[in-house]
């Protein structure tokens, strides 16, 4: 009975203590939340334009040493900074504050609205933790530089190594202790406890990891990892940091999505999905890229139901492998290809396509000379461009809040100045920025503003050229990709009030525009050699126009059989929408066609008239196929009707064209090229003299 009590007590206080920390958790996210206003301290109009045409006293701010204001006024125009300059100039009658919209702690606010968070934070080279200086934690140490007494003791127990830096009194050393303290401490308030887990083997002593579940029931994970060494070897190396990524992300990912994938289809459409939030600086820019393709192609070979059910989020701030490492996926990766063969071209990694909200922090021109090279990241859905150090602004605080934050961003965005910080760069419009001194970010609508820019901005550099060259490329495939998302976008609007098709008029619909983008089929290239020569050939005496008639006689026959072998060509095509009975309806249509052509070229005889009604008895028993000619292509269906439609209205008995089974051979405008109606032609053609004619009266 008293074990069964104790037990009943323990279960009681665990549940007592996930109670208190889901609570705990819930209203530091609610805090973060709530706190989504960003402070604009407003100037007198003369101050406002001192402090906004002065350059950074930082150097490592603005590299370049030019007034990045002053470029974007001089290239761009002036009214770039309107909304900007309205804001921030205090006019008669307004407050001296005024609150914009922050954007910022997406994992926070994606998990209150009910959603799990998995985040990492990958520190770059030489760093043992991501830094966050507003916290007053650059990053480059960890708890274990703190922990070092037995190191001191020793050095000041060896009288030769006295002169050292590391050998201290006992005051000093009692006074380390206390700030050693302290620091562990903070460290551990910020990233996090360690984790001595094992990965592949190795055991990561520099892993920081933090959890919390809140009151929906969602939770949050966030790995904190330490950067390469300079030399990029041993346990932290980038393509290790990488291997991490993937086996913690897939890990934390696997018994979420094995219960998934049991559910019904209707079941997983009520199912929220999980978002994977990574960010990194240098190599650990490089391995969060990579990490994310890798558990995208994880994620589709083990659960390709699931793909939709996990969404990416990816900031890389200046991604440099460094070195002779800068090459291949280090060198360059592609987050939407375009085909599912160039997003899966390597087994381990899958590109993370248009549906992730990816993110890169480039500086266009920073101070290491050499070795710094970028990766070259084709499709970001946005680009922010800066002139600062390659910590990009990382190593920088924002002081004019109430409490010091990360370096915030202002940009436009539906019509009003907001501001966005961090993982909050996810909610920017899509699009290339560049940050002034200021950090507001200006739009860079084409590739030739960027360079006009980078024309002010980085004249006289004479070291970087590769940089340069790399961030222009990625500016380029940046500004397309977004063209023609939004062009996609523009299109599922419009077709959100067009009736809905049936699958098979979808996929009538689909095949003809196939078929129609094609170009001259191979198996008509005869008949066009024929045509072409046939244009070419004198008609001036009999036998000229005897041998031009024979000519003339073989092309027909030659566009017949070419006709024919491309229907043939396009029922053998996987997928195609012509089976049998719609092959067999347009050959019949391909012959009639054949037919009535010789006879409106001269080549009448009593049989014609025999094998005309033939084929018109064989098309109309074709039920339920009129006008699949729409699926040739538009030079062929010219082709296929020239100068028959009066025969064809006489054959069937057709008053109305728009009611009869050819109903669509004149209605062509809708495919590639606009043509001339047939009945124009066949007019003009009544007023000329047969060419029979004509040659009995040159003779």
């Amino acid at each position: 009975m008293g074990n069964e009590l104790t037990k009943q007590n323990k279960v009681q206080e665990q549940v007592q203590v996930q109670t208190q920390e889901q609570v705990q958790a819930s209203t530091e996210q609610k805090l973060r939340i709530m706190n989504d206003q960003y402070m604009i301290r407003k100037m007198d109009e003369t101050q406002y334009n001192i402090q906004a045409g002065k350059i950074s006293a930082d150097s490592n701010q603005n590299i370049v040493r030019k007034n990045v204001r002053d470029a974007i006024i001089n290239n761009l125009g002036r009214d770039r900074y309107d909304a900007f300059d309205g804001l921030k100039i205090k006019r008669a009658g307004d407050a001296e504050n005024e609150n914009i919209v922050l954007h910022h702690a997406m994992g926070s606010k994606l998990n209150m609205e009910g959603e799990d968070v998995i985040e990492f934070n990958m520190a770059g080279s030489g760093y043992r933790n991501f830094t966050l200086m507003h916290k007053g934690v650059k990053g480059t140490r960890s708890k274990d530089d703190y922990n070092d007494e037995k190191k001191a003791e020793w050095y000041n127990k060896n009288k030769f190594l006295t002169w050292t830096k590391i050998c201290k009194t006992e005051s000093q050393i009692e006074e380390d202790n206390v700030k050693r303290s302290e620091t562990n401490k903070k460290i551990e308030e910020i990233y996090g406890q360690k984790v001595d887990q094992k990965v592949k083997g190795k055991t990561l002593n520099h892993l920081r990891k933090t959890e919390s579940v809140n009151s929906k029931q969602a939770t949050k994970t966030r790995f904190y990892m330490r950067g390469p060494n300079a030399a990029n070897i041993g346990k932290y190396s980038e393509d290790n940091l990488e291997e991490y990524i993937f086996e913690l992300g897939t890990k934390t990912l696997k018994n979420k999505l094995d219960s998934w994938e049991w559910l019904e289809d209707e079941e997983l459409k009520e199912v929220k999905p999980v978002n994977l939030i990574i960010q990194g600086h240098s190599r650990g820019a490089i391995a969060s890229g990579l990490g994310a393709m890798r558990i995208k192609r994880w994620i589709s070979d083990k659960y390709p139901r699931l793909l939709n059910k996990v969404k990416f989020q990816l900031i890389q701030y200046d991604p440099v492998a460094g070195g002779i490492e800068n090459f291949g996926f280090n060198a360059k990766i592609d987050h939407a290809p375009g085909r599912e063969k160039d997003a899966k071209k390597d087994s381990r990694y899958m590109s993370l396509g248009e549906e992730a909200d990816t993110t890169v922090v480039y500086s266009m021109h920073q101070q290491h000379e050499q070795f710094f090279t970028p990766q070259y990241v084709k499709n970001a859905k946005r680009l922010i461009l800066t002139v600062t150090s390659h910590a990009v602004n990382l190593d920088k605080v924002d002081q004019t809040q109430d409490k010091p934050t990360r370096v915030t961003y202002l940009a436009e965005k539906g019509g009003k100045v907001e501001a966005f910080r961090s993982t909050g760069l996810a909610e920017l419009d899509g699009g290339v920025y560049i940050a002034d001194d200021q950090n507001n970010l200006i739009k860079i609508n084409s590739l030739e503003e960027y360079d006009a820019l980078a024309k002010t901005l980085l004249k006289d550099t004479k070291t970087q050229a590769a940089r340069h060259e790399v961030v222009r490329k990625a500016v380029a495939s940046c500004l397309a990709g977004n063209e023609v998302r939004s062009l996609k976008e523009k299109k599922a609007r419009e077709a959100v009030n067009k009736p809905v098709k049936t699958k098979e008029e979808q996929e009538r619909e689909n095949f003809r525009k196939e078929i129609n983008s094609l170009l001259t089929p191979e198996k008509m290239k005869n008949a066009e050699k024929l045509k072409a020569n046939l244009d070419q050939m004198p008609r001036s005496t009999t036998k000229q126009y005897n041998a031009y008639m024979k000519q003339k006689e073989k092309y027909l026959a030659a566009k017949k059989s070419g006709m024919i072998n491309y229907v043939n060509h396009l029922c053998k095509q996987k997928g195609s929408y012509l089976n049998d009975d719609r092959k067999k309806y347009l050959n019949y249509l391909i012959n009639l066609s054949y037919q009535l052509e010789k006879d409106n070229e001269g080549f009448h005889n009593d049989a014609r008239d025999k094998k005309i009604r033939d084929a018109a008895k064989q098309l109309r028993a074709c039920v339920g196929t009129e006008n699949l000619d729409v699926f040739l292509p538009a030079y062929l269906k010219k082709e296929l009707y020239l100068g028959s439609e009066e025969k064809v209205k006489a054959y069937f008995g057709i008053t109305d064209k728009k009611k009869g089974l050819f109903e669509s051979f004149t209605d062509i405008e809708e495919l590639n090229a606009p043509q001339e109606p047939v009945v124009k032609e066949e007019k003009a053609a009544e007023k000329e003299p047969a060419v029979e004619e004509k040659a009995e009266k040159v003779e």
